[in-house]
């Protein structure tokens, strides 16, 4: 049995104990280890009042402000977090923002007996840097890389940038395609999509275009687009046919259950994107692929498994940022059910398939036990 501890930013460890957990795949393999017996530990971020977290605040500020560096260590710096951290023998650290978080306390650990350190990430590499900072921000993505053993890309575009980037560092990296609980996502309900004509937009990532969906909805006033976001973009928007939820993750009305019945309620899912190296989209579009609801997504340099996803067969790229091709693709969905139909059955079988949680969980132990 091993002592593992995961570091969340928020909201994970009172559904874990309150037994409320619904959709597990933000947990990161969490309950599988848990299920082979491990002994675990949650870190939180949480509001801190002493002297060094203090301090802590203005670091972060700095860095956030400047470098372009997501760090909150002062919500994170304590010595019983510390002392935590010591004794586990394996820590995971969620996303970029609390590896940068984390750094504080895991500056100095003993090389012989600290834990192994493993980060995913699904943006590292992706930020927008001021120009005269991209020196500083690149030190410190290099210095966070040096403290770690395991960083897993969850988008095999970032995978291969930092390779070619931070080449004496590639032992470390390895690409894991970021996974679902289809136990939870997958629906057995037959599917009719002749007549239906709602359209979903789900999520609040930056590097998604919300702007483009208004435009979208303004030139389909037949079609009603329900977006559950709190992208600002998407505030006073004066569409009758566009309807718009204030949702996010595990803070919300929106529960995981009601954002399936979203899905199944919706003969598509739109993921317009602006470019990035961020796997942006991909949470979204596996899950509504599970639920057997097609996605039409912008193609960017950051998707996620291009290997995968063959365009008109599990998945439908766009390259265009004019509306009106958007418009023209979804009108062509929609008059074309037996292709909706096709993306549907072979979406859900992939995903099923190839982005499960076992199949998460076995790739995972295998890369942090080499």
């Amino acid at each position: 049995m091993s002592k593992v501890t995961y570091i969340y930013a928020r909201d994970r460890k009172k559904n874990i104990e309150n037994n409320t957990v619904e959709a597990k795949e933000l947990y990161y393999s969490f309950h599988l280890f848990e299920e082979d017996g491990n002994d675990m530990n949650i870190i939180e971020f949480e509001t801190k009042h002493n002297f060094i977290n203090k301090f802590l605040y203005f670091y972060d500020r700095i860095l956030n402000k400047f470098i372009s560096i997501p760090s909150y260590s002062h919500q994170l710096y304590s010595n019983k977090n510390k002392d935590i951290i010591k004794k586990s023998d394996y820590v995971f650290l969620v996303n970029e923002g609390v590896g940068f978080s984390t750094l504080p306390m895991i500056y100095n650990l003993n090389k012989i007996s600290k834990p192994k350190i493993v980060l995913f990430s699904m943006g590292l590499l992706s930020k927008n840097v001021k120009k005269y900072f991209s020196f500083l921000h690149h030190l410190f993505i290099r210095y966070l890389l040096n403290r770690i053993d395991n960083v897993i890309f969850l988008g095999k575009g970032e995978y291969e940038i930092a390779k070619k980037t931070f080449n004496k560092l590639e032992a470390k990296f390895h690409h894991l395609n970021f996974s679902v609980d289809t136990e939870f996502w997958s629906t057995t309900e037959s599917r009719k999509f002749e007549t239906n004509k709602n359209i979903l937009f789900v999520g609040n990532d930056s590097n998604k275009d919300e702007n483009m969906v208004k435009k979208i909805a303004k030139l389909l006033p037949d079609y009603k687009f329900t977006c559950i976001s709190k992208l600002p973009g998407l505030k006073n928007t004066n569409l009758n046919n566009l309807n718009v939820i204030d949702g996010e993750w595990n803070n919300s009305s929106v529960s995981d259950k009601d954002l399936r019945n979203y899905y199944t309620s919706s003969f598509l899912t739109i993921i317009p994107l602006k470019e990035s190296l961020q796997p942006a989209g991909q949470s979204v579009a596996l899950q509504s692929m599970c639920s057997g609801t097609p996605v039409l997504i912008t193609q960017t340099d950051g998707f996620w498994d291009k290997e995968k996803f063959e365009n008109n067969e599990h998945i439908i790229f766009i390259q265009s940022e004019n509306e009106y091709d958007w418009k023209d693709k979804i009108l062509e969905l929609s008059n074309n059910n037996s292709l909706i139909e096709k993306l549907s059955l072979n979406s859900k079988s992939n995903v099923e398939n190839n982005f499960d949680l076992h199949t998460f969980h076995r790739k995972l132990k295998t890369f942090i036990d080499k």
